[in-house]
């Protein structure tokens, strides 16, 4: 009789091995491996930076990981966020390029944390807004906008979701549609957001209400909003009129 009690440890070893690796794929697949600028880090948030690790992104400049409290640690795992924010980079770059290519490529990293994410942590509100914005640069407008009912539904006061969802009204030319979001969000964010007030104002502006345009405009600059678009909007329609 032949004993095979020799190979245990053997198959053992390999299961181990299988597991490991189907671990590790499910942390790495999501995203492609991208180089980053100092500056794009600097701006990511903090628990983007003390995860950049596992998107082989090193801090510049020498600069130290941040550490997470313990509360966030388990979900920032469970979720992998680190694909999020590889995602949250390709799209800012769509942005400001409109390539609908790389806004693909960073809804498709972005989905892979947000969809294990619950919808109620504040984690999923921030996802929800930067997919909208993808979808946003893809015209997909619809989607978009049934991304941002989530952070509507779970926490309100979260400016953002304002602005993208105004930024939509306006590439539609539905002034008043935006008017309204942006004093919805004024209301829940109690007018203390600087880019809710003076969106306001373009909306204002794009329907030829001067008097509340320049109100708006006064309001976000007592609030820091640097660009002076606004002003500059408001000269040229009075302008016009002469």
């Amino acid at each position: 009789m032949v004993k095979h009690t020799k190979k245990i440890p053997f198959i053992k070893t390999l299961l181990l091995l299988c597991c490991y690796l189907l671990l590790h794929s499910s942390f790495t697949q999501a995203f492609e491996k991208i180089a980053i600028s100092d500056s794009e880090y600097n701006r990511w948030p903090r628990y983007c930076q003390a995860t950049s690790e596992h998107a082989d992104v090193p801090p510049p400049n020498g600069q130290l990981r941040p550490t997470l409290g313990s509360n966030r640690l388990g979900l920032i795992w469970k979720v992998g966020v680190w694909h999020y924010c590889v995602g949250l980079i390709k799209i800012v770059r769509a942005e400001r390029t409109m390539s609908v290519s790389e806004a693909d490529k960073g809804i498709f990293d972005a989905l892979s944390s947000y969809n294990k994410t619950p919808k109620y942590e504040y984690l999923a509100t921030e996802m929800a807004v930067t997919i909208a914005r993808g979808y946003r640069i893809k015209k997909d407008y619809v989607t978009a906008e049934k991304y941002l009912q989530i952070p509507l539904r779970f926490h309100p006061n979260y400016e953002m979701t304002y602005s993208v969802l105004s930024s939509i009204y306006f590439d539609k030319k539905e002034y008043l549609n935006a008017i309204n979001v942006l004093i919805e969000g004024n209301d829940a964010t109690g007018g203390k957001s600087a880019e809710i007030n003076y969106f306001l104002g373009l909306a204002y502006a794009n329907i030829g209400n001067i008097k509340m345009a320049k109100e708006q405009s006064i309001i976000a600059k007592s609030l820091g909003y640097p660009l002076l678009g606004l002003d500059i909007k408001i000269a040229s329609i009075e302008n016009g009129k002469r």
